[in-house]
């Protein structure tokens, strides 16, 4: 179960198979839930085999036979239980700890009242759990070599693409609903179609989270992707919060409307042509231009046939 869950965290293999007649059998778009209700069932049994071996450890010790404590049995590796020097019972415990952290962590609770950090970092424990559980258990890597060989290739080769180069945010217009409306310099082989989302990284707001967000550009608009981002979360309230306070409360609408057609005007032929912006009121109008501000990008395609020509990122 522990490496199974690994499979379901497989973004760009579960990609490629939405492309293909799997995609009409298995509920490829539920990942997610399926990925938390795995998780539950590995925190269930998980309890009852601790219940279950802390019942037997202390059957043992009560034993006039047995030459070694409750606590002996539970916390050492003197009773050589186990396959790696007998570590069994103090990895056990360990696994236990770090499953009841990632568990409360990611409790909706958690994630949706503006601590979502908390819930990132502590998931970030399945690593050293992968290595307790291979420690613990004989036949655990055999399980883990094939999804943790897909899973760390997928990770190395995200982390390659976003450090490829980053990709400025052209515009950004803040629309009424604290809706941020981002304007990001499109990359020449970056290919979506309608329907496609993407993964944003901006490093000035959290340099470690990524959150998915639906292209709202057409793909025939080649030199800008749009996102329309709700202020809903503590990441999406920080990005409209940053573009507000960089740009002065006293601009008008008037004004900040006539820098928006000379900043078209300004960028060639090859450029949009213009088309008329969304206002806000005057206190949800201020529109922010910043090339300081980068953003990275991954996209992902949730579902339909593979398009001709390049692939893109």
């Amino acid at each position: 179960d522990c490496s199974f869950i690994a499979v379901l965290m497989l973004r760009r293999c579960l990609t490629w198979l939405r492309a293909t007649w799997l995609a009409q059998v298995l509920p490829l778009d539920r990942n997610i839930q399926f990925h938390q209700l795995m998780g539950y069932v590995v925190v269930v049994l998980s309890l009852v085999h601790t219940v279950a071996h802390v019942v037997n450890f202390a059957l043992q010790a009560q034993s006039e036979d047995s030459p070694f404590r409750f606590w002996e049995l539970l916390l050492t590796t003197r009773p050589g239980i186990g396959w790696v020097y007998g570590s069994a019972s103090p990895t056990g415990v360990a696994l236990l700890l770090l499953l009841v952290l990632m568990f409360a962590c990611s409790s909706s609770c958690i994630r949706r009242s503006g601590h979502f950090e908390v819930f990132y970092w502590t998931h970030l424990s399945y690593f050293p759990m992968w290595i307790l559980l291979i420690l613990h258990g004989p036949n655990f890597w055999k399980w883990l070599l094939v999804p943790g060989i897909l899973f760390f290739l997928e990770k190395i080769i995200g982390l390659a693409i976003s450090r490829m180069g980053a990709f400025c945010i052209v515009e950004v217009n803040l629309l009424p609903s604290k809706v941020t409306h981002l304007l990001i310099e499109r990359p020449p082989l970056f290919h979506y179609r309608p329907g496609d989302y993407l993964y944003l990284n901006v490093p000035s707001i959290a340099r470690y989270e990524w959150h998915p967000f639906t292209i709202s550009s057409a793909p025939e608009q080649k030199d800008t992707i749009w996102l329309h981002v709700r202020s809903e979360g503590q990441w999406t309230n920080r990005l409209y919060e940053s573009f507000k306070m960089s740009c002065p409360m006293d601009c008008g609408s008037g004004q900040l409307s006539r820098s928006l057609k000379r900043r078209r005007s300004q960028r060639g032929p090859q450029s949009l042509p213009s088309q008329p912006m969304h206002s806000g009121t005057s206190a949800q109008g201020a529109v922010a231009f910043s090339r300081d501000v980068t953003v990275e990008l991954t996209s992902y395609r949730p579902k339909g046939t593979p398009q001709q020509g390049d692939q893109g990122l």
